[in-house]
């Protein structure tokens, strides 16, 4: 963050010293410096070969153009992580490649409404359950869907009216894993329920729920898997944290300091994707702490792994669940910082600053009365400034964190979202600008795709964020990123025309340095850019 940012010269001030004359009072702040220098430096060496486990989990998942298969390789897709891709990838902002998976999964649904398992021919109760999970995160926005999310959600109905009988025998099953697939039913039947306004299905979740609860708590020790996740997201939605806190509390107990879970089968690692899974499910639960270690522990398995795809597994066999929930923890991991961060963010900015003077420039070139979105606006202290400035223009705030929208100034619209997915049509604004939210966007390249496909043809763009060059001896968070010039310039020129990038001052009560950069552009409507950040030209889309 840059209220962490230290100038270059501390400690080139303090290095002239004996070593024993500032140790007691400098010497964990010298190492920490020492290590993210040469932590940074290696970065650099490496940098053109890097990418980041988000960037690889997502080109992982949108490179299947239908259904996604479970593994890397095979050659048929899989209904349950296509549902899962689509529940992670829409979040993301890719539209194209979502509504070619929910084709296939529409087209690949049997007459019962169910799915089957990849090349097999009975239906799965995972597989439905993920894929109407998948169909329900879309359906509000594609509604031609409905009808297989009814089919699929009755099917599952039916199945839970069979466990709930056979437990009224003693026959439900909650070993200390618990089954994923009695769990992964309860989500879908419950979203759609309520969504449909269907009482008695509601009760029917609720009920089984608590006999899984029961049955867990009656069990031995815990242990991680992806039934234990999916029937926490289940008790989180029913507002039964307690519940559900009280599960991943038994199973924090056993988490080992290098954010290691055990599994049933103690002699092998616990999977990425169990691990994921779970983090995630500490992130829903506002348990920060085990869900950091996880993802500390798997950013260093991805810095470890060769392939393309690192962490997600060897080249031709890369696990999709594995991608699906590393970046639903890591989308989680950034909104949960933000969310424990509002009450500290300063809710003004000194006019002088460097990036209000680029701002107000940049807005000088926009109509007076224009439409214009601030994404990743915080409490709004740049619409502060200019709706006192430009009062003819029309705002809009759009921020992650409800926390922060609520403090917007009056006659802003907040609007809730990320700079990956924007809730607004195309070609809504006459400008949208973005500062500092970039280097928390898990997917750059994407992010400035969603933040240029709001912007009407002849709209002004403006992106201010960090200098990489200034980021050695910074302190900030870890899924944090800075940029280059050449980089922004890229980028913003899949989507604009006249892209320059200049050098921006900040001050914030301290001398002014350079540490920004500000990347501008008009939009043009003579190229777009696919999911993958491939640029495509126009005469092969429109003919």
């Amino acid at each position: 963050m840059l209220e962490n940012h230290r100038p270059r010269g501390s400690l080139a001030e303090n290095s002239v010293q004996p070593v024993a004359a500032f140790r007691p009072r400098l010497g964990p702040r010298l190492a920490s410096a020492i290590r993210r220098r040469a932590a940074y430096a290696w970065r650099r060496l490496t940098w053109a070969n890097q990418t980041s486990a988000a960037e690889a989990a997502f080109g992982l998942l949108t490179q299947h153009g239908d259904g996604v298969p479970a593994v890397g390789g095979d050659s048929a897709g899989c209904p349950g992580v296509t549902g899962g891709a689509i529940e992670t990838a829409w979040p993301c902002g890719a539209r194209d490649v979502v509504q070619r998976w929910t084709r296939w999964l529409a087209s690949s649904q049997r007459p019962d409404g169910s799915w089957a398992e990849s090349k097999a021919v009975a239906p799965s109760l995972v597989n439905t359950a993920w894929a109407a999970r998948g169909l329900l995160a879309v359906e509000p926005h594609q509604p031609e869907v409905q009808p297989a999310v009814l089919a699929a959600c009755r099917f599952l109905c039916l199945r839970l009216d069979e466990l709930l009988a056979a437990a009224s025998t003693g026959g439900l099953r909650a070993p200390p894993a618990i089954d994923h697939a009695q769990s992964a039913i309860l989500y879908p039947v419950w979203q759609a329920a309520r969504r449909f306004k269907h009482a008695q299905c509601r009760e029917t979740v609720r009920r089984f729920a608590d006999d899984c609860v029961r049955s867990a708590s009656q069990a031995g020790p815990i242990r991680a898997s992806h039934g234990l996740a999916a029937l926490v997201e289940m008790l989180i939605e029913l507002d039964r944290y307690e519940a559900a806190a009280g599960l991943m509390g038994r199973l924090e107990k056993q988490q080992r300091r290098n954010g290691a879970l055990p599994v049933l089968n103690e002699s092998r690692r616990t999977p990425v994707a169990t691990l994921a899974h779970l983090a995630a499910c500490w992130y829903r639960l506002g348990r920060r702490d085990p869900g950091d270690r996880i993802m500390r522990c798997l950013t260093r398995w991805h810095g470890r792994a060769k392939g393309p795809h690192g962490v997600f597994g060897p080249p031709g066999r890369e696990d999709a669940w594995a991608a699906k929930h590393y970046l639903d923890a890591a989308r989680l991991q950034v909104q949960t910082a933000f969310d424990v961060a509002s009450s500290h963010l300063p809710e003004r900015i000194d006019p002088a600053d460097g990036r209000v003077q680029a701002v107000h420039r940049w807005f000088e070139t926009l109509p007076r009365d224009a439409r214009v979105a601030d994404v990743g606006c915080g409490s709004g202290r740049f619409l502060r400034y200019l709706i006192d400035e430009f009062p003819r223009a029309r705002l809009t705030g759009i921020d992650v964190s409800t926390t922060m929208l609520a403090g917007l100034p009056r006659g802003v619209t907040p609007l809730q979202g990320s700079l990956l997915h924007v809730d607004m049509a195309d070609d809504a604004c006459d400008g949208a600008f973005a500062v500092e939210s970039l280097e928390h966007a898990l997917l750059p390249r994407q992010a400035v795709g969603e933040l240029c496909r709001i912007v009407r043809p002849g709209g002004r763009v403006l992106i201010i964020d960090k200098h990489r060059a200034r980021q050695p001896l910074s302190q900030h968070d870890p899924w944090e990123r800075w940029f280059t010039p050449a980089e922004l310039s890229d980028w913003l020129g899949g989507y604009c025309n006249d892209v320059s990038v200049q050098a921006v001052s900040h001050s914030e009560g301290r001398p002014g340095s350079n540490l920004f950069l500000a990347a501008t552009g008009t939009r043009h409507k003579a190229h777009v850019m696919d999911v993958r950040g491939k640029r495509l030209a126009a005469d092969r889309l429109f003919g």
